[in-house]
Parts: C-alpha cells; structure tokens; sequence
C-alpha cells in the first residue's frame, strides 16, 4: 500500500520547466513549434525509437521486454538528449505545419 506523503510520479514536469521560465532561462521549445505537448510527444516517441533500436542492436527483441522498461530507458535517454532530440521533433512538426498548409 502506497504511502499518503508519497508522491505517485518520479518528475513534475511542468513545475520544472515554469521554474525554468520563471528564473530568467530562454525556453527550449521553438517558437515555431505546434505546442510544448506536441513537441514534447515527439520528443518522447524518438527516445523510445532510440532505445528500442540500442536493444535491436544488442541482440534483443524490444517485445519481450516489459515495456515500463522500455519507457524508463526512453526517460533516460531524453534526459541525456534532450535538446537533440526537441529539435528534430521541432523540425518534424515544422514539417507537418508546411505540408498541412499546402
């Protein structure tokens, strides 16, 4: 049985990035980009890509690891990347803005 005091989620995500905001640092979502959410979805959704194909290449099928594992090594691998891998969904999503546009 969980604790009362005990918080549910590792990170509070929108707490760090208003306390980033708020102490002065420039946003790391490009103004270009459809939404923070979107952005970050993308972001997300390469890292777990990344990792499934680090685990291809050590000889491992991705299918039959639990996929919470899967997810905490995407959360760890956006941590390291994080910037890497905005900016491709943010060119992604710039991509899709063009294209939508036509």
């Amino acid at each position: 049985m969980a604790k009362a005091n005990q918080a549910y989620h590792k990170r509070d995500l929108y707490s760090d990035v208003t306390a980033e905001l708020e102490s002065g640092a420039t946003p790391w979502i490009k103004p270009w980009s459809a939404t923070p959410a979107q952005t970050m979805t993308l972001a997300r959704y390469y890292a777990k890509q990344a990792v499934k194909q680090e685990l291809r290449r050590q000889g491992l099928r991705p299918q039959h690891i639990a996929a919470r594992l899967i997810n905490e090594a995407a959360l760890a691998y956006l941590d390291q990347h994080r910037e890497e891998l905005i900016t491709k969904a943010c060119a992604t999503l710039t991509t899709f803005e063009q294209k939508r546009r036509r």
